[in-house]
């Protein structure tokens, strides 16, 4: 499995959106709203994965446009 790397917003996105999501403390509490409670959540985890799948999209323009160079690659043409 490769890594996916993140920009910093993304990073921190990804980081504020699963505090939130793992937080007990919510903007609007289960137990005031009921099941409303959790639209909150939900809005949370749906921002982490748009974003985490972005971030993978991205990633996989730039290996398919030919964007993401080889380091070793590199060094040949310059010498």
């Amino acid at each position: 499995m490769k890594r996916l790397k993140l920009e910093r917003t993304d990073l921190a996105i990804v980081i504020i959106a699963l505090l939130y999501i793992l937080s007990p403390f919510d903007l609007v509490p289960e137990i005031v709203a009921g099941p409303l409670g959790l639209t909150d959540d939900l809005a949370a985890a749906g921002v982490l994965a748009v974003t985490l799948l972005r971030a993978r999209r991205s990633r996989n323009d730039a290996v398919i446009t030919g964007s993401v160079v080889d380091p070793d690659s590199r060094d040949d043409a310059q010498a």
